[in-house]
This record gives C-alpha cells, structure tokens and sequence, in this order.
C-alpha cells in the first residue's frame, strides 16, 4: 500500500473543500428549518381556525336543542 504524503498546503486544501462543503450544509439545514418554521405558523393558523369553528359548531347545537327542547315543552303544553 503506497502511503501518500500530506503537505502542509494539501492538508489546508483538504481542510478548505471540507468546510466549504460543512458551510453549503448549514446553509441548506438553515433553509429547511426556515421551511419548517413556516409550515408551523401555517398549522397553528389552521388550529386557530379549526378550534373557532368547533366552538361555532357547539354553540349551534346548543342552541338547536333549546330549540327542540322549547318546541317539545311546548307541544306538552297545548296537549293538555
């Protein structure tokens, strides 16, 4: 096996081409989490939006039933 000798200059060269490429994956890990953070926002709008219209939801149904229950007090009523 030839062993290779590894000036000072190589080892420099070597070092620059592995940070710039360590540099390009941060970059790229920092874009991703960007993209991430979006699509939380975007979720927590799209919770905000769902957890109102089940509250609507609910009050509707609350009121239906007090609808039906008047209508059926009432139906009692001119029965007898």
């Amino acid at each position: 096996m030839e062993r290779t000798t590894w000036t000072d200059e190589r080892l420099d060269d070597a070092i620059s081409r592995i940070e710039y490429r360590f540099d390009r994956i941060d970059r790229e890990f920092d874009r991703v989490w960007a993209r991430f953070d979006r699509l939380e926002e975007r979720f927590d709008r799209l919770g905000d939006k769902v957890e109102r219209q089940a509250t609507q939801l609910t009050w509707r149904m609350v009121g239906l039933s007090m609808v039906q229950t008047g209508g059926i007090i009432a139906a009692l009523v001119a029965l007898h």
